[in-house]
Order: C-alpha cells, then structure tokens, then sequence
C-alpha cells in the first residue's frame, strides 16, 4: 500500500545569496520599526505563513534559536520546514523561546516569553507578528516598559 508523500515547501532559491539579500532587508526593517520594508524575492513559506515571515525564518532562525509557534502555525508543514531549513528547535514553552511567531488576533497577550534585562536585552525573545494587511485596519501603539512598569 503506497504511503501518502508530504511535500515540503521550497526555501531559498540560492541559500548563500538570498539569505545575505534578505538578511539585509530584515536588519533595516528592524532599524526602523514601523516602516514598511519589501524583501527581495521571499520564499512562499508553508501553511498559513507570510512570504515575510517564511524569510525571516529562514535568515535568522538556526539550530541554536529555539523556536515557538502560536497554535495556528504550529502545524506539521510549517515544523518541518522549519527543521528542514534551519535544524531550529521548536519548543513548547514561550518562555525556552528565542523567536516566536504569533497571529494578530491572539498577539494581545505576550506574557511569558523572555523580556531580557538591563544588563543582558539580547535575552528576550524576538516575536514575529503575522498580520493580514500593512497598512490598514486599526492602528496599534507599541512601546517598550522598563523593569519599574514605565
């Protein structure tokens, strides 16, 4: 009896060159919070993923970043091609991850994940927020609080 075949979802076309391409794109991006940046030439990504979001992953995620999925991307494609890519661990504790990848409507809650310290910022983790659209619907204010609740 013939197995069913799972089809993994392509990553980057030219690994070495895309990932640096995009690497870029990412780092202004996080230069410059809230602006609107394109990447050059995204992978489709699996499931429900962006084509962002599936880049990303595959420029920053690696095996030592473990990895959290909110329950709507935590599906067999999207693991697979996540351990497939990047070897990243996927863990099941917000608070093990290094990178998070959350949906819009359920993004209100962040508690749990790590929040870093004054001395050590560089141990929080980075979330990943997919959203339908740029550019439209309500508009959201994000800020940082410090240790005090400032």
């Amino acid at each position: 009896m013939n197995q069913p075949v799972n089809v993994l979802a392509p990553g980057l076309a030219d690994p070495g060159h895309d990932a640096q391409r995009l690497f870029r794109a990412v780092l202004d991006a996080f230069a410059h919070p809230g602006r609107i940046t394109s990447l050059p030439d995204p992978p489709a990504g699996p499931g429900a993923v962006s084509p962002a979001t599936a880049a990303y992953l595959l420029t920053l995620v690696d095996r030592d970043t473990p990895l959290w999925l909110a329950p709507e991307f935590d599906v067999p494609a999207l693991r697979d091609f996540v351990r497939f890519h990047t070897g990243a661990p996927i863990v099941a504790g917000r608070r093990e991850a290094a990178f998070a990848v959350l949906a819009h409507e359920t993004a209100a809650s962040l508690d749990g994940f790590a929040i870093g310290t004054d001395p050590y910022p560089d141990r929080s983790a980075t979330l990943v927020i997919e959203v339908p659209v740029l550019g439209t619907g309500t508009a959201r204010r994000w800020r940082g609080r410090d240790r005090h609740g400032g």
